[in-house]
């Protein structure tokens, strides 16, 4: 049983998508409008190039910073389930060598009498090549996290990682130490995944999206907020 007593649960359906950049418009408005399908909040990556409000499906919000870099992130959210509270980019790394300038996206959403944040990210290709920003953009996301958390808000975070859960663990270590047993994430085979607060969030259940005109499936999971 998901409540208990005195206890308001809040359901969530997330789902993460990266659309790649080089997809003409019909092509990504088909994986975003996908990825919305069944959920009420969708975090897209590889929308720097793009105006990411043109892709938002009817009665949904957008939330998307200017610049290649800075826009990269962008949130998606059914304007009949939450409403904005506050959005704004995170640096994250801003080294020298190609798509080294990252930032993840925090949107503050509040729905359901619930407050809680949905924050993007799209970490450095090859992190093992670039064993330094990689280690101290986690870093940096992880102080994000923390700030959030410490405000007492529930915190979904997801996006591309570019290496899966079990690689951040054993290469730069911060999810025992930071994340777990603080955070939960699925799936842990894949670079796309998306991790939750404890307590605050609960799981339910999760799917892999298929049939996207992207190089990426998506992945979407059912949570339950408190």
């Amino acid at each position: 049983m998901w409540a208990s007593v005195g206890l308001a649960l809040a359901a969530l359906t997330l789902t993460t998508q990266n659309v790649r950049v080089t997809l003409p418009p019909h092509e990504a408005a088909h994986d975003i409008r996908q990825a919305a399908q069944h959920s009420s909040v969708v975090l897209t990556q590889e929308m720097g190039r793009r105006d990411a409000a043109r892709f938002a499906p009817a009665g949904w919000g957008t939330a998307h910073r200017s610049g290649v870099r800075r826009g990269d992130c962008a949130a998606y959210w059914d304007r009949s389930r939450w409403h904005r509270v506050r959005a704004y980019a995170v640096p994250l790394t801003w080294a020298t060598f190609r798509a080294g300038h990252r930032w993840a996206l925090v949107t503050v959403l509040r729905g359901q009498g619930i407050t809680w944040a949905a924050v993007c990210v799209h970490m450095v290709t090859n992190g093992v090549r670039h064993p330094i920003a990689a280690r101290n953009g986690t870093r940096r996301l992880m102080a994000a996290l923390a700030a959030l958390r410490g405000r007492g808000l529930p915190v979904v975070v997801a996006g591309d990682w570019n290496m899966t859960w079990a690689e951040t663990r054993t290469r730069w270590g911060y999810p025992p130490r930071v994340l777990s047993p603080r955070f939960r994430a699925v799936p842990r085979s894949r670079i796309d995944w998306a991790a939750w607060s404890r307590p605050g969030v609960r799981l339910d259940r999760w799917r892999t999206v298929r049939h996207t005109y992207s190089d990426h499936n998506g992945v979407r999971v059912r949570l339950r907020l408190r």
